[in-house]
């Protein structure tokens, strides 16, 4: 019997406008949840053992995108994550992805398309 629940991707940002926007982009293909912050992002990820994907803007105060999904990593589940940002990429990212950290950087304005693609991609 198929399984015909939509993946769990949860998304990270602290600006509400960005949640709601990707919530619409995304809501008939992945089921979206959200989280203004990194540490709603955590007790999220400890409640719920069916997310597939973690996507986390990179500047958010009190905790930025790579402090987050370093801590994420840390909770003993194998999540792939990207980081996205208005900004040009660092080295703090280059070294992320090297690492493992993240998967991959997608800059803002989100390219829809694109990270629609790294997605399919991903959970084939």
């Amino acid at each position: 019997m198929k399984d015909d629940r939509l993946a769990q991707i949860l998304y990270v940002d602290d600006e509400v406008f960005n949640l709601q926007l990707f919530q619409l982009t995304f809501k008939n293909k992945y089921e979206i949840i959200v989280a203004e912050s990194g540490e709603e992002g955590l007790q999220i990820l400890k409640k719920n053992d069916q997310i597939r994907l973690i996507i986390s803007d990179m500047n958010m105060p009190s905790m930025n995108g790579l402090e987050f999904l370093s801590k994420a990593k840390k909770l003993d589940r194998n999540i792939p994550s990207v980081i996205l940002s208005g900004y040009t990429k660092t080295h703090q990212i280059d070294d992320a992805i090297s690492s493992g950290l993240i998967a991959d950087y997608f800059m803002k304005p989100l390219n829809r398309d694109e990270l629609d693609e790294f997605i399919s991609v991903l959970f084939k």
